[in-house]
């Protein structure tokens, strides 16, 4: 693949921003990839895995001459990072990001980018591991990833930034950032906020040894393993969604408990069947 970007700069080297500094790197789509983070040995360690090419704790050093910049960090920290992106980046730069939600905040984040153009963007790949140690250079491949554009996105920065993930392996689809929210509370948050719960659960009717614990149940916990300062920040972003999402599934278990005591088999089998005929549609 022909250099799409002169240099390809990241805000936030862990999983997914080291995992996109290798991706460009083995497709050699950018021909610089800088790596902008406070912690000098985490930045060395992203080098060595040739995460990256150069790296710099200075943002304005790191985001020098670059034509896209990647936030790669919290959502929290959007604002403050895109605001100092504004004094030091190349007028003709773009910026996007890999944040999980969008709706409340990317009026915020176009107005704290101008006059940078600003394309919000969410690649839904990622691990319950955290850290540049994780990253690899196909996480991207065959994953969705949604640009939710508003009227104010310049129409050349988004076709750049889809052109980038579509490059990487991901599958587009456009959203507007109210809908990106409001589906991905239900079908990523939520799924999160419920294995977290379930393993919270159990361990508070009663603590074991959890060595006897099988693959189902692994594969039904696996997310309770991520990040919870990340996974805080993104509850809290996107609560009123999540919130409405617990409420529906807190009426779903209490139905499921009253099947139990209801005679026969016909009512719970009936439920589980349906749950199992949704599911076998993915």
């Amino acid at each position: 693949m022909a250099i799409k970007f002169r240099k390809v700069c990241i805000i936030g080297v862990g999983l997914l921003g080291g995992s996109l500094g290798m991706a460009l790197k083995k497709r050699r789509l950018a021909g610089e990839v800088c790596g902008f983070g406070r912690d000098a040995a985490r930045l060395a360690l992203a080098r060595r895995l040739k995460a990256l090419d150069s790296s710099s704790r200075d943002l304005g050093q790191a985001a020098r001459g670059a034509d896209l910049v990647v936030l790669a960090t919290p959502v929290p920290r959007f604002t403050e990072f895109l605001g100092k992106l504004a004094l030091a980046a190349p007028l003709a730069c773009v910026v996007t990001d890999v944040g999980s939600v969008k709706g409340a905040w990317v009026r915020e984040w176009e107005e704290a980018a101008a006059p940078l153009a600003f394309v919000p963007s969410h690649p839904m790949a990622g691990s319950e591991k955290t850290g540049v140690e994780a990253a690899r250079p196909d996480l991207f491949e065959g994953a969705p990833c949604v640009c939710t554009p508003t009227a104010r996105t310049p129409r050349p920065a988004l076709a750049r930034v889809e052109s980038l993930w579509r490059s990487l392996g991901c599958r587009l689809v456009r959203l507007s950032p109210g809908e990106h929210d409001r589906r991905l509370g239900l079908l990523s948050h939520l799924p999160h906020a419920a294995a977290f719960a379930l393993v919270r659960a159990i361990d508070s009717l009663d603590p074991m040894d959890w060595s006897l614990a099988g693959k189902g149940f692994r594969d039904t916990t696996r997310v309770a393993a991520s990040d919870p300062e990340l996974w805080a920040g993104i509850f809290l972003a996107n609560r009123g969604v999540l919130k409405r999402g617990l409420k529906s599934l807190r009426r779903e278990l209490d139905r499921l408990a009253a099947l139990l005591d209801a005679p026969g088999t016909r009512g719970l089998a009936g439920y589980l069947e349906k749950a199992s005929s949704l599911r076998r549609r993915l």
